[in-house]
């Protein structure tokens, strides 16, 4: 029969254990191939610190040589644009206008045989002008 103590239950019933401890070969492991390899020191502080500088005196530099070259750009189409515009407009009426009259000409020949018909009319119910529209009425 086992006795068993109330402060170490179990110590009776365990088994000894036959421990063998790991060792290394003799001779001991072949050393492991490392090598730490670090970069070079590199750019000093102050170098960075005159790049950085450098860099943004550039940068800003250029940045307003090329805004005012825009800002110049822009002016020169502005200006360029007024010119041409009366030039545009009196084309755009010029097109409109024979437009205009190859439209009535169009409707005098299929309206013919309407009796009453009056070509040219205004068949809407205002009087205001409306401008016309250029874009697109060739295939009227």
């Amino acid at each position: 029969k086992v006795k068993m103590s109330a402060a170490r239950p179990f110590t009776g019933v365990t088994r000894k254990a036959r421990y063998m401890q790991d060792m290394p070969p003799a001779g001991g492991f072949t050393p492991a191939p490392f090598h730490r390899y670090f970069p070079d020191k590199g750019f000093s502080g102050f170098t960075l610190v005159g790049l950085t500088f450098a860099s943004y005196y550039m940068f800003g530099h250029c940045a307003s040589r090329i805004s005012g070259w825009k800002r110049r750009h822009h002016a020169w189409i502005r200006q360029y644009n007024k010119d041409i515009v009366p030039f545009l407009q009196a084309e755009l009426d010029y097109d409109y206008l024979e437009q205009q009259h190859s439209i009535v000409e169009y409707e005098k020949l299929i309206m013919r045989d309407v009796p009453g018909w009056e070509p040219k009319t205004n068949h809407y119910y205002t009087r205001d002008w409306v401008a016309p529209r250029t874009q697109g009425t060739r295939s009227l």
